[in-house]
């Protein structure tokens, strides 16, 4: 099997029991800790490898071809903690089977820049298709109202900007990494521009609220006209920016919002009102098709409200905000419900890469010596392992992790050679595999 230049590897394992179609250019969370997927697996051996913070791009995660690269997204790496969580945009997830990936690790390796980034970096922004209009995992310290400091991870770089009276404190623990915590009070984020939305839109909310008022969690908010999507008691509300004599949407879920417990909404509104639906921690809850439906045009605010006369700014958590320009399917939203509480990937054991070696003895006029063997890539002379031969019988071995097909043998005072048949002749009798 093909195996990328890394010393370890493990498999991963996307479960099809909750996949009901097919899934394209899905991003698939990956999260890292001692207890991750569906199994609760101790993949810590991660960290180990890596050995620090500043390492942390110097993996891989392919298909199930070992080979082709996917993109990824570290929302977090915190190698003090041994916890990570990475979004990869896997190109196709299907239902009728389990989908496989590899993610490869390993410190001596240069980081891997063209696939893996940060918030913020191009490989990162890439992880998320055309379609997300906006992406906020809420993992950024909102201390001090820094401009831009709550970032989008899509290429749009619609950044958020915190407003009220946050602080560092505000930065808790989520249920997907991090999460921002409103105090109901004045706590917001405020995005860089107004996010116009087309007729065809979703918009999904992981977060816990602590209220039972009837408190936004989305708005766009002038003095004239406001759209919102607004929690009261049970009960999620969506209304448009501007009066245009629609319904509003006001369904109640088939389960309640309760309070300090965390939940995933997903909302989407096909042809400008043609139909809604809600979901409910991934299961369509209520669908209105009268084709007369409230959805909002626009987004600007998270946790804003208008007037707190008879709404009030959200009082809770929100860990992760995806607002996309198109309608995603039953089965789309249901796996990101199982993706985002971490059931829908599961992890294999570390795998190191099969160990090849090269064995002989060195003589010289048939009397064994003490040389310095040197194995290179015959095709760019890169060294990739060494030994040195037993003076008693001139036996060497030398084991490498490397899988190409070819190696030269040098001596000592041959280093650095790419290719000597005469090496070769001091070599007796010489075994290789690889």
């Amino acid at each position: 099997m093909a195996w990328l230049n890394y010393v370890k590897r493990i498999k991963l394992t996307i479960d099809n029991t909750n996949v009901d179609g097919t899934l394209s250019n899905f991003p698939v969370l990956v999260k890292l800790s001692d207890s991750s997927g569906i199994s609760s697996s101790d993949v810590t051996s991660v960290f180990t490898e890596l050995g620090s913070n500043s390492n942390r791009k110097k993996i891989a995660i392919t298909t199930s071809d070992s080979e082709t690269q996917c993109y990824v997204e570290i929302e977090r790496f915190d190698y003090s903690n041994s916890v990570a969580e990475l979004w990869v945009k896997v190109p196709t997830v299907v239902s009728g089977t389990t989908t496989d990936l590899y993610l490869y690790y390993d410190s001596t390796q240069s980081d891997n820049t063209t696939y893996i980034g940060d918030t913020g970096d191009t490989p990162a922004q890439n992880v998320w298709d055309s379609n997300f209009k906006l992406v906020m995992h809420m993992a950024q310290n909102p201390n001090g109202d820094v401009v831009d400091a709550i970032k989008d991870s899509t290429s749009n770089a619609n950044h958020g900007t915190p407003g009220g009276s946050m602080t560092t404190a505000d930065l808790v623990d989520g249920k997907i990494g991090k999460a921002l915590d409103f105090d109901g009070g004045d706590d917001y984020v405020s995005l860089t521009n107004t996010l116009v939305l087309s007729d065809d839109k979703t918009i999904t909310i992981v977060f816990k609220p602590q209220s039972t008022d009837t408190q936004v969690l989305l708005s766009v908010s002038s003095l004239d006209s406001y759209g919102e999507g607004s929690l009261n008691g049970n009960t999620l509300s969506w209304r448009d920016s501007n009066a245009k004599g629609k319904e509003y949407f006001n369904p109640t879920p088939s389960e309640p919002f309760d309070v300090d417990v965390w939940k995933y909404v997903a909302f989407t509104v096909l042809d400008g009102g043609v139909s809604a639906k809600l979901y409910n921690d991934g299961s369509l809850s209520v669908e209105n098709i009268s084709g007369n439906i409230y959805g909002p045009e626009n987004v600007k605010r998270i946790a804003y409200a208008v007037t707190t006369a008879n709404r009030h700014f959200f009082t809770g958590q929100v860990c992760n905000v995806c607002v996309s320009n198109t309608v995603r399917s039953d089965a789309w939203i249901k796996a990101t419900y199982y993706n985002n509480w971490d059931e829908l990937v599961s992890f294999g054991h570390e795998e190191t890469e099969a160990i090849n070696y090269i064995a002989g003895y060195v003589k010289e006029h048939i009397t064994p010596i003490t040389r310095q063997i040197y194995l290179h890539n015959r095709d760019t002379g890169a060294l990739i392992g060494s030994t040195t031969s037993s003076g008693a019988g001139g036996y060497f071995y030398c084991e490498t992790t490397y899988s190409g097909s070819h190696y030269v043998v040098c001596l000592d005072d041959e280093a650095g050679v790419s290719y000597n048949d005469l090496i070769y002749g001091n070599i007796y009798p010489a075994t290789t595999s690889g």
